[in-house]
């Protein structure tokens, strides 16, 4: 998208994670780190040379061809430790990310404004798991969905020039 485009971009980004507030606050107020949430966290803390690198280590046997992720799960550990509002409040931004950059291909396609940010808002609320928004270290996929759309970006445009 032309950099015109940056305040359009700026203030959806903003209405998104406003939305997510309403929308996922109280999850990320009263909910609670769950299933492998707790393994990487007593991975982390418990290993016999506890901290981020040793978690990353152990996490590439696991996920061996998910380099990325490797990096990325346990980055909320180190940040927030067990304190669940962090991984879930981060969880929620990832969120807002993915359909910021959803909404910046629809926009890209042509789609007028209020139509990319309706689709992208439904992205939001209604994504394709409830996982991705309510648990904590799912929603570090996220990140891999939003390289995947800027990807996308970076080729339209190419269309464009070539």
């Amino acid at each position: 998208m032309p950099a015109r485009h940056a305040p359009e971009i700026a203030t959806v980004g903003a209405l998104l994670l406003l939305m997510g507030l309403v929308v996922y606050g109280d999850h990320v107020v009263y909910g609670s780190l769950v299933s492998d949430d707790w393994a990487i966290a007593d991975g982390y803390r418990h290993l016999a040379n506890p901290g981020y690198s040793t978690m990353v280590d152990s996490l590439r046997t696991a996920q061996g061809s998910r380099p990325i992720l490797t990096l990325l799960l346990p980055l909320p550990h180190a940040a927030f430790g067990v304190d669940p509002d962090g991984h879930l409040a981060t969880a929620v931004v990832l969120g807002a990310a993915t359909s910021l950059c959803f909404f910046a291909v629809l926009r890209s396609l042509g789609f007028e404004r209020l139509h990319a940010g309706a689709m992208a808002a439904l992205v939001y609320v209604f994504p394709w798991a409830d996982a991705i928004r309510l648990w904590g270290n799912v929603g570090m996929n996220n990140v891999a969905v939003c390289f995947y759309l800027l990807g996308l970006l970076v080729a339209l445009r190419g269309l464009r020039t070539g």
